[in-house]
Order: C-alpha cells, then structure tokens, then sequence
C-alpha cells in the first residue's frame, strides 16, 4: 500500500514538473513572439540546463541568430547537440545546416548528412531534400543517385516542390530511376502546380516535344508562358519561338519580339539571335538593320556562330550606314573558323572589294577576337 502510495506521489510530482515546464515554454515564447528577447533567453536558459529539449532547441536558435544574445555558433551548436541527442528533430536539423554550411566553423559534409538523416528519417522533407541533394552531389556521402531518388521521393510526397522537381529531372535523363518521361512529366506537374518556374519550362518542353504526354503546342505555349512570366529566359525565347512559328497559338511576330526581348535581359546568346533576324526582315518590328547588328552582336561575342555570320552578311549588304567590308571580312572570318559552311565563301567574296592592306587589317582584327574569346563555346 506505501509502495502504490509512493508511486502514486512520485507520479504526481513528475505530472506538476511537466505542467511547469509547459507554462514555462509558454511564457517563454511569448516573451520571443514579443521580441523580448532577454526574458525569453532567461526561461529557456533555467529549462534547458534542466534538460529540457525544447529549451534547448530554442536557446540555441537565439544564439544561431544573435537574437537577444551575441551571435555564437558555438554555444548554438552545444544546445542544438544537446537536443538533438535527445530526438529533437529542429535541432537535428539547425545544427545539420551549421555543419553543411560552414557557419563559424569548418565545412563538415560528413557530419551535416548525420543529422539531415536522423531529421529526414523523422520525416522533415527539408532534410529528405538535403539528404537527397548530398547523395546527388557525392558530398558528405558516396555519390548514389538511387539513394538521392528515394529521398527526393520521400520529400516529394510530402509536397516540396524543389524535390519534386529534382525527382522529375531524374525521370527526366534516367539518373537513379529508369528513364519514364511519364513519371518526369506528373512530379514536373506537381511542382509546376506550386509555381516552380523550371518545372513549368521543362513541362512545356514534354509538350513541345511530345515526351510522357501528347504533343500539345498550346499546352506548351501555356506552360512557357507561365514560366516566362516569372522571368525565366529560356521559357521567354521558347514562348517567343511559338509565337513566331503560329504554333499553339496565332502567329504573333510582336509577340514573338516582345518576348525575344525580355529574355534578352538574360544575357543569352540563344535569345539574342532571333530578334536580329526580325529586325533584319521586319518581322514584328520595323525593319533596322543597325539594330539587327546590335542584336547580332551580343549574340555573335558569345560565340553564336549563325549570329557572326549574318553581322557579316549584314556590313557587306546593308543600307549605306552599316556597310562595311572590313568589318563584314572579319566576321565571316570568325564563322568559318568557327565551322560555318558558307562563311570562308562570303569571305571571299567581300575579299575582292578590299585592297591587300585592308584585308591584312580585317584579319588581324579576326585573329584578335578569336584569341580573346577562346573561351566562348
């Protein structure tokens, strides 16, 4: 009878330490939610030297912010570690971060992929994700694309749109998963739904192309244009393509340009060639041939080799402004040695309106810019 009694208190006293501790944690981030900091460090300090590892977990949040306390990663890691240890899944996944990052201390892959896998295997998609990340990218762990899938799956289920487009990007080229444009195409879906503007381009290229789902221009055009409303360059040229071509949707040339345009903000050398070509025909826009070259050349110095041919066909044939032969020379110099078929003809034929000198000074002039831009693919 002592010894139920005995018990019956002991649980008591353990159920009213437990009661304390909750309105304590409350008090606690009350005071935090009111950015008082200071009361908030006190109650969760006394709670987290008592073991608490909820205290523990919240105390070293503040100090991995600085919030109320000098920034400290070291005593962050110390309360997150004590928590963690403890199962607590925030904190397994904080000091994951400071490890995988770097945050006032070494880089330590190894360490970081630990605790994203006890946090992952608890369930958190953001540590699935990481976890998936480092299988992928070898760090940390051995490089396994398989155990990257089953992870990116894992936080794709639960809905995280970066993992499941990085699923469907497997899907997508048969890393880790059998190649199955149908599976690309129904996590690219999922991840387009949430507002991913790469899964919305990569969705619109299936339809382009007809990959996992039926070929569907407007269907296409529909996805391009949501990703291009994001700003995504790539989704802008394509969209701008479709416009031009009529397919999905009525042949716009202003459109087209429109779109052209805006992706040329991006700086790439694909979306910089079409609109030379509507500013040579006047397509969509007035007919400009200095403004064609305008467009060539930032094509053309990113090593564009179509974009270096028509600059020069443009200097040898154009309006009495741009014509230039010596110019016209060395871009057609530049195509032929960079594989254009016809360039190294067109060259010349411009030759035979040069003098010795002026040929000698246009490919000099050729020479340097291939030297200058060897890198340029």
């Amino acid at each position: 009878m002592c010894i139920s009694n005995l018990k019956k208190i002991g649980l008591t006293i353990v159920l009213l330490l437990s009661i304390a501790a909750c309105d304590s944690l409350g008090d606690a981030q009350t005071a935090y939610d009111q950015k008082d900091f200071s009361n908030a460090l006190n109650i969760w300090q006394s709670l987290a030297e008592k073991g608490n590892a909820i205290a523990q977990f919240k105390l070293g949040r503040l100090y991995h912010k600085g919030e109320g306390v000098e920034q400290d990663f070291n005593k962050a890691i110390h309360w997150y570690q004590l928590a963690a240890d403890q199962g607590n899944l925030k904190a397994q996944y904080n000091l994951a971060l400071i490890y995988d990052n770097g945050e006032g201390i070494p880089e330590d892959n190894s360490t970081a992929a630990h605790w994203f896998r006890l946090a992952a295997e608890q369930g958190d998609a953001d540590a699935q994700f990481n976890l998936a990340l480092m299988y992928s990218e070898g760090e940390g762990v051995e490089k396994d694309d398989e155990e990257a899938a089953r992870w990116y799956r894992k936080a794709a289920e639960q809905g995280l749109d970066s993992a499941q487009y990085n699923l469907a990007i497997m899907y997508n080229t048969g890393e880790g998963v059998a190649l199955d444009y149908v599976e690309a195409a129904r996590w690219y879906r999922m991840a387009a739904d949430q507002g991913d503007a790469w899964a919305q381009f990569n969705l619109g290229i299936l339809y382009d192309d007809g990959l996992g789902v039926t070929k569907d221009y407007a269907e296409a055009a529909r996805w391009y244009r949501k990703a291009a409303e994001q700003g995504d360059a790539d989704a802008q040229h394509n969209l701008a393509e479709l416009y031009y071509k009529g397919e999905g949707s009525p042949l716009d040339a202003e459109k087209s340009a429109k779109w052209l345009r805006q992706a040329d903000q991006r700086g790439l050398a694909k979306t910089q060639y079409n609109p030379n070509v509507m500013y040579n025909s006047g397509k969509g826009v007035i007919q400009d041939d200095t403004e064609a070259i305008r467009w060539y050349k930032k094509a053309a110095e990113q090593g564009d080799t179509d974009a270096q041919f028509e600059m020069a066909t443009i200097y040898a044939n154009g309006n009495d402004e741009v014509k230039d032969f010596i110019k016209a020379y060395k871009w057609y110099q530049i195509a032929s040695s960079n594989g254009h078929l016809t360039a190294a003809k067109a060259r010349d034929t411009v030759a035979e309106k040069l003098s010795p000198e002026e040929i000698e000074i246009a490919q000099e002039l050729a020479k340097q810019w291939v030297e200058n831009n060897s890198a340029v693919k």
